[in-house]
């Protein structure tokens, strides 16, 4: 092999339903071990990996063999396990704070305005959102991350309600109000971002509208 040249290193993206289970993670594993070098991703490690004190032990077992093959007995060379969370602080002592387990956490802050104009730029090669209305989407969106953004396009074109053989007026379905709608109903009014809840209008002291009333 010449000097400069680097193996070639393959993927693993684990299922979230398979983490609750020991035998999965050990499999998962033995296969990282056996096509090393090799990275393993792991989405939304919170399932698995909640402090054992909050989450009743409930995924001890599959925790237990989890920290086992970050570094149990069997070396795991070239081997890099990369995870997610939306829940950092509730991981459990052993994952987060336990040096040679993970050793960097990278926070990943909602994307500015050049990125997320450039994201709806991205959008805009399926969806044709007229050049204004990116910039002004861009501009409203501020504090939205790219799937919110992505759900605000969508809505604007589900309440247009296209037919499937039609060719649709993007510029009028992609109005200034039915923008800043679409994105009002990401964020809410409340600021927070999803659907609103009884507990939520109650809390408010707002009247529910009348869709929410059924």
């Amino acid at each position: 092999m010449p000097r400069n040249a680097h193996p070639s290193n393959t993927s693993s993206a684990a299922h979230s339903r398979g983490l609750a289970h020991p035998r999965y993670i050990e499999e998962l594993y033995e296969l990282a071990r056996d096509t090393s070098p090799r990275t393993v991703f792991l989405e939304d490690i919170d399932l698995t990996g909640q402090a054992r004190q909050e989450s009743c032990y409930s995924r001890g077992e599959a925790l237990a063999q989890f920290l086992f093959e970050l570094d149990g007995l069997e070396e795991c060379r070239s081997v890099v396990t990369i995870a997610t969370t939306n829940w950092l602080d509730i991981l459990d002592a052993a994952l987060k704070d336990r040096p040679y387990r993970f050793d960097r956490v990278v926070a990943f802050e909602p994307p500015g305005y050049e990125e997320r104009l450039a994201y709806i730029d991205y959008l805009a090669q399926r969806i044709l959102v007229p050049a204004q209305m990116r910039e002004r989407l861009a501009k409203q969106s501020e504090g939205l991350t790219p799937a919110q953004i992505q759900e605000a396009v969508h809505g604007v074109v589900i309440e247009a309600g296209i037919g499937k053989n039609e060719s649709p007026d993007w510029e009028a379905i992609f109005s200034p109000d039915s923008v800043d709608v679409a994105v009002v109903k990401v964020r809410r009014r409340t600021g927070r971002i999803g659907f609103n809840t009884r507990a939520d209008t109650k809390e408010a002291g707002t009247e529910r509208c009348p869709e929410c009333r059924r």
